[in-house]
């Protein structure tokens, strides 16, 4: 018995001059069957290429992987290529006869990517050299995309790290410092791209984080304490801290904190707006209680004057005209401290015309008795607004009640008009009157600052998605009170 072993001999043109055929008796190489055997059931890819990369020989892994071999050189096997490999350790092979190891890429028969540790060796030569090389390849695939899996999980929970609002530092077991944040810089106002020093983290940072511990989790429970940043200045953080560990072994231990200054100025600057609101707030009662007792002296000099003249007619209109004031007023003082106390809006659909009749009917007895005309002009139609009725219904009020006050300073002929219509899709709720209709008519400013509970007006209006516009012109003037419909 032989074994008979054949190479193809080439000529300069690279055609096959001659076939060498190697014949040994099977007794005295026994082993080849063995070595037949390793080649073909080994878990790796083996080819043996000649110096035209032509594979000669390929063993079952391989052909299981790329495919049939046969005519093909080892890059157009291995890679899809149609060209040589521009990093080929077999091409070193043959060019110095040593062996030597690279990691390429390649695509399986079904085109999917493959990754694979490949070493060349040279196992024939003639007088050119090295003529046939052996390419022995690792898959290395699935290291290789566990390998990708860990650097993208390593990416993403960096990426996390990084871009957390809260500062982190992280120590490892041997208390070096792995991970510091772009938040913790901040706070430490540590400019430059190198870690800060363990030294000068262990200033910073309460000496409770590095005590000794028997195996607890918590180091430390959240508290607000201050730390110093580089320039010696106190931030104010909240800062809880952890101990990592395995199963049996601590890791390290991980500081958390959080910046608290912009909380703390978003308080302070609260605390400020809320006080200009409160010095807003009390301005306008203390200017409106300066107008009502204004109206009430000058009610009250008029009473004087009727008690003085005995005007018993008088002196009865006068007492009414004060209670009326002192009931309307007690109601607009109660919209308003309703309103200043937390409370539900409640929204209901109403009709304008009604509310219209409503409101004349709790001034018609006071225009008479400040002899004045008092006009309502209706809708034809019946315009429904969805609000809450009570706050309209003071805003009104307070209109009419600076009305009677300003015509109170005239002599007759004076007049309050209280009319509806729409505009659009707004209703618009007029109250109108001619108390400047002797001298030039003040500015719409002026008359807002000689009012009271116009701030107040303004503000149940906005809560109903309302606005309240003063226009003084030609004698008259009008507050116009708009509300969506």
């Amino acid at each position: 018995n032989y074994s008979v072993f054949f190479v193809p001999v080439k000529d300069e043109n690279g055609e096959i001059s001659h076939i060498l055929e190697i014949s040994t008796e099977q007794k005295d190489l026994g082993w080849q069957k063995e070595y037949n055997l390793l080649f073909d059931l080994v878990p790796c890819y083996i080819t043996i290429i000649d110096r035209d990369f032509f594979i000669i020989r390929a063993n079952d892994k391989f052909r299981e992987t790329f495919g049939d071999s046969r005519s093909k050189t080892c890059y157009e096997a291995y890679k899809k290529r149609r060209t040589e490999c521009q990093s080929c350790p077999a091409v070193m092979t043959f060019e110095d006869g040593q062996s030597h190891t690279s990691t390429q890429v390649g695509f399986s028969s079904n085109g999917d990517k493959t990754y694979y540790l490949v070493t060349t060796a040279p196992i024939a030569s003639d007088e050119k050299g090295v003529s046939l090389v052996m390419e022995i390849a690792l898959d290395i695939t699935e290291i290789n995309n566990l390998q990708e899996q860990l650097r993208t999980a390593h990416d993403f929970y960096t990426s996390i790290i990084q871009h957390s609002s809260e500062g982190i530092i992280a120590f490892d077991a041997k208390g070096k410092i792995q991970i510091i944040n772009n938040a913790f810089r901040r706070i430490l106002n540590w400019r430059e791209t190198k870690k800060p020093s363990v030294n000068f983290i262990n200033k910073i940072l309460p000496e409770e984080f590095f005590r000794n511990t028997e195996g607890e989790e918590m180091l430390m429970k959240p508290r607000e304490i201050e730390i110093l940043n580089i320039d010696g200045a106190k931030v104010p953080v909240n800062f809880w801290a952890i101990e990592l560990h395995d199963k049996k072994n601590s890791l390290g231990r991980v500081a958390f904190m959080q910046d608290l200054r912009p909380i703390k100025e978003a308080s302070y600057e609260k605390d400020i707006v809320q006080q200009d609101i409160k010095d807003n707030i009390f301005g306008s009662l203390g200017k409106a209680l300066d107008i009502l007792q204004d109206v009430v002296e000058l009610e009250f000099k008029r009473l004087e004057e009727k008690i003085a003249n005995k005007d018993e007619n008088g002196i009865n209109e006068c007492l009414a005209l004060l209670k009326f004031k002192f009931e309307h007023t007690r109601k607009v003082k109660n919209a308003f401290v309703e309103f200043s106390k937390r409370h539900r809006i409640n929204k209901e659909k109403i009709n304008v015309n009604n509310l219209l009749d409503e409101v004349y009917q709790d001034f018609n007895e006071a225009a008479v008795l400040h002899h004045l005309d008092f006009f309502v002009e209706k809708p034809k139609e019946n315009l429904l607004i969805e609000c809450n009725p009570k706050g309209v219904k003071a805003c009104i009020d307070i209109m009419i009640l600076n009305s009677l006050n300003a015509l109170s300073k005239v002599d007759n002929e004076g007049y309050i008009k209280l009319k509806a219509y729409q505009d659009l899709g707004t209703v618009v709720i007029e109250v109108q009157h001619n108390a400047c209709r002797k001298g030039i008519a003040p500015p719409a400013s002026v008359i807002r600052e000689d009012c009271f509970g116009v701030s107040t007006a303004e503000a149940i209006l906005k809560e109903n998605y309302g606005v309240i516009d003063i226009i003084s012109r030609s004698g008259v003037c009008t507050f116009k009170i708009k509300l969506p419909k």
